[in-house]
């Protein structure tokens, strides 16, 4: 251990816009390490979670009332344009970073001198993230799991943010955030630009200010605080992950990241081709953003132009998603019942930063990435069997063969048995009929538990 120069900790108000506690990111501290392992893993079939433990000091008791570093999170706001739900980490209290303003500029639970200084075996794991001897506040949770013999990788989203920053950037307070799996640290990021992938820590070059909660900075490389990673497993046997982050050098200012849910990637098989779904493409289980159900056909109807996809029937009092064909905007249509709510997709699946418009016949408005809305609260006590989203960036260029083009998510209501869902593509012109990728979607969500209001279309 080494001498460091002392940090103050300075407070300023900010005035901000700040998410209803209807629409917002919320935080729930747990000190079940499993309850953390089978919420990130929620996403995964193929995954069976073997064990977790949380082995630094969580839960140590400072001057503030019952601090936690560890909890999961809902974020029906789209803070940062994270997935819906997911597990967040912190050398601080977790419950301090949910939805903001960012109201201090200092936020710091330091947990230092009682059990969270971080041990040897953590120092080991640390030091190649930070470049530091010592470091303070740490929180780790370790998870054995094991793979279906097909699947050959995981994949998480992140998004990692500090109050370090910006003034002690590129200082001994480097702190920092890694997953092990299976003894190798999987975790980092190439900065804008390209070059080399560099480790997650606040001396990170695409560091920079972005509200949501109290954080000061996040990592955006390329403006995105959404970081994918994609970890190789041992297929067919017991893996090991080590999730880690400590502050560097003391444990003053605190520094969080939220993980989204693992899905996982089946190795070898295709995923349709010219025949389309039926030839052979395997959808999920519609439970998630990332394991979708298949459409109804690979082609427009003859008649309308548009894609139709097969609901439930009644009402959903979960989330449906639909991925479109791939273009600048889409009409949805329902032949019976009505839309409650519509959900845009997290910056996770689609990386278009600004967001969309959403349109009725009562207005329009603004649909940030990963954002639920209901249309009711928005636009007043109308029937809406129709909307459209528009402004998709078409400099994005995704790939109409990606399974998770654009998945976009509805709630509705009173749906007839034997109606499908219309859904019409929007070019840049016109509209205009796209043909569907073979890999076109139905995911069936689970995001809003409370109940709506029903009422009689008239």
């Amino acid at each position: 251990m080494f001498a460091t120069p002392l940090k103050t900790l300075s407070t300023v108000s900010l005035i901000a816009l700040c998410a209803s506690q209807a629409q917002a990111l919320t935080v729930t501290p747990t000190d079940s390490a499993m309850t953390l392992a089978q919420t990130l893993f929620l996403n995964a079939p193929g995954v069976t979670v073997l064990g977790a433990t949380l082995p630094s000091g969580v839960f140590a008791t400072p001057s503030s009332a019952d601090p936690s570093q560890v909890g999961t999170y809902a974020n029906a706001s789209g803070t940062y344009g994270l997935p819906t739900n997911g597990i967040v980490l912190s050398t601080g209290n977790v419950r301090d970073y949910g939805d903001g303003p960012n109201n201090d500029q200092g936020w710091t639970t330091d947990y230092t001198g009682t059990t969270t200084a971080a041990d040897q075996p953590q120092q080991d794991l640390l030091f190649p993230i930070t470049g530091k001897d010592a470091h303070f506040d740490a929180v780790q949770l370790d998870i054995s799991f094991l793979t279906d013999i097909a699947i050959a990788s995981v994949t998480f989203f992140a998004a990692f943010g500090s109050d370090e920053f910006p003034e002690w950037v590129n200082t001994a307070f480097n702190d920092g955030f890694g997953l092990y799996v299976n003894g190798t640290n999987v975790a980092s990021a190439i900065q804008t630009g390209g070059g080399s992938a560099l480790p997650i820590n606040i001396d990170h070059p695409d560091m920079a200010a972005m509200p949501g909660t109290e954080l000061d900075g996040m990592l955006a490389p390329n403006g995105n605080p959404v970081l994918r990673f994609d970890v190789p497993v041992l297929s067919g046997a017991e893996n090991r992950f080590q999730i880690i982050l400590a502050d560097a050098s003391d444990g003053v200012l605190d520094t969080t990241i939220y993980l989204s849910s693992f899905f996982a990637t089946p190795g070898g098989s295709g995923s349709g081709g010219e025949d389309g779904p039926g030839s052979g493409a395997t959808g999920g289980d519609g439970a998630s953003e990332f394991f979708p159900l298949l459409p109804t056909s690979y082609y427009p109807n003859s008649e309308t132009g548009s894609y139709e996809v097969e609901l439930p029937e009644g009402s959903s009092p979960d989330t449906v998603w639909v991925d479109p064909p791939v273009t600048v905007g889409y009409t949805y249509d329902l032949p019976s019942g009505f839309f409650t709510s519509v959900s845009a997709p997290s910056l996770a699946t689609v990386a278009d930063l600004d967001g969309y418009t959403l349109s009725t016949a009562w207005g329009s408005t603004l649909l940030l990435p990963a954002q639920t809305i209901e249309l009711e609260s928005v636009f007043g006590d109308h029937v809406f069997d129709t909307f459209t989203i528009s402004g998709i960036d078409p400099g994005l260029g995704l790939d109409p063969n990606n399974p998770l083009a654009f998945p976009f998510g509805i709630q509705y209501e009173e749906l007839l048995a034997g109606d499908l869902l219309s859904i019409t593509p929007i070019s840049e012109s016109s509209v205009s009929a796209v043909p569907l990728p073979a890999s076109g979607l139905l995911l069936l969500g689970s995001l809003l538990a409370g109940m709506l209001r029903r009422r009689r279309r008239v």
